[in-house]
C-alpha cells in the first residue's frame, strides 16, 4: 500500500506543479496517469479485502471501511470515477465481480459519496438506496440516507414505488415471524413517509407517520408545517386531531396553540370532544 500511496502523491504533486497555465495536453496526460494508479490501487485493496473476507478475518470490516474512507481522496471531484466504481461495487453486490462483499461495500461507502461538487447521475444514488432496501438489516441505513440526501439527486417517484413494494413484502412475510419484523416494517414506513414528502405527497406523508403511532410524528408535523395542510380539509383535521393528541397531549396542545392561525382552537376542542365521546360510546357495555 505504501508504494501506491507514494505513486498517488507523485501524481498529485505533478498535477500541482503543472500550474494554472493552459496546458491541456499535459494535464490530460497527468490525469490519465493518475487514473491508472487509482485503478491499480482500488483493485489491490479489493483483492486484499476479498481474501480477508473469504478467510473470515476479523480485519475484513476494518479494511472495507478503510477502502471506502479512502475513496474521496482517490476519486476527488471526478464524477465519472465515482460512478465507475459504484457500478463496479454494485456488480459485486449481484455476485458478478466481487462476491458477497459488494453489497457491504455499497453500504459502507454511502456516507462518503458526494452529493454536490460533484453530483452524480441519479442511477448512482439509486444503486445504494436499492441495495439498502434489499436487506432488512440495512433498512435503518435506508431511512438515514433518505433523510440525508436531497430528493433532487435520484428518482423519488421510483423509490416510493420500491419502498412500497418492500413494505408489502415484509407485511406478507410477517405472519408468524419474530418480534423484529414489526420494527423493520416501522422503519420502512417512516422512510416511506419521508419519500412521500419529497415527492410532494404531503397527505400521504402525514398518514404514514400517524399510522406509526410514534410521538415523533408531532415533530414531523411541526417541522414540515403539515397542520396547515390538514386544516385546509375539515375532514382531515377531524381525523388527525385526536390521534395527534393521544400521541403526546402536552406537545399536541403546544402545536395546536402555536398554529391556531390555521386550526381554530374552538374547532380543535370540538374535534377532541367528539373523539372522546365516540371512544366512551365504544367502551360502553351494551349489556349494562
Amino acid at each position: 500500500r505504501g508504494d501506491f500511496d507514494a505513486a498517488l502523491e507523485l501524481c498529485d504533486e505533478d498535477e500541482r506543479s503543472s500550474g494554472a497555465a493552459d496546458q491541456t495536453e499535459t494535464k490530460t496526460r497527468l490525469w490519465s496517469r493518475r487514473d491508472v494508479v487509482v485503478t491499480a490501487y482500488v483493485e489491490h485493496l479489493l483483492r486484499d479485502l476479498r481474501e480477508r473476507a473469504r478467510d473470515g478475518s476479523p480485519d475484513a470490516e476494518k479494511k472495507r471501511e478503510a477502502l471506502c474512507r479512502l475513496c474521496p481522496r482517490l476519486f476527488r471531484g471526478d464524477a465519472a470515477l465515482w460512478e465507475k466504481w459504484l457500478f463496479r461495487f454494485a456488480r459485486g453486490a449481484r455476485g458478478v465481480d466481487d462476491g458477497d462483499d459488494g453489497h457491504a461495500l455499497l453500504a459502507t461507502i454511502a456516507p462518503y459519496v458526494p452529493t454536490a461538487n460533484p453530483a452524480l447521475k441519479p442511477e448512482a444514488y439509486e444503486l445504494i438506496l436499492h441495495a439498502f432496501l434489499a436487506f432488512p438489516e440495512d433498512h435503518a441505513r435506508f431511512l438515514a440516507t433518505v433523510k440525508a440526501w436531497p430528493g433532487s439527486l435520484y428518482g423519488v417517484a421510483g423509490m416510493v414505488s420500491a419502498a412500497r413494494r418492500a413494505v408489502f413484502a415484509l407485511l406478507r412475510e410477517s405472519a408468524g415471524k419474530d418480534a423484529e419484523t414489526p420494527n423493520a416494517i416501522a422503519t420502512l414506513r417512516e422512510a416511506l413517509a419521508e419519500l412521500y414528502l419529497l415527492d410532494g405527497q404531503r397527505e400521504r406523508a402525514l398518514a404514514a407517520h400517524l399510522a406509526l403511532g410514534w410521538p415523533s410524528v408531532l415533530d414531523f408535523v411541526a417541522r414540515h408545517d403539515l397542520l396547515s395542510l390538514v386544516a385546509a380539509d375539515g375532514d382531515a383535521l377531524r381525523r388527525a386531531v385526536a390521534p395527534l393528541a393521544l400521541l403526546d397531549p402536552h406537545k399536541a396542545v403546544a402545536l395546536f396553540v402555536d398554529r391556531r392561525d390555521v386550526a381554530a382552537p374552538e374547532l380543535v376542542a370540538a374535534h377532541l370532544a367528539r373523539a372522546a365521546a365516540e371512544a366512551a360510546a365504544a367502551d360502553e357495555d351494551p349489556l349494562d
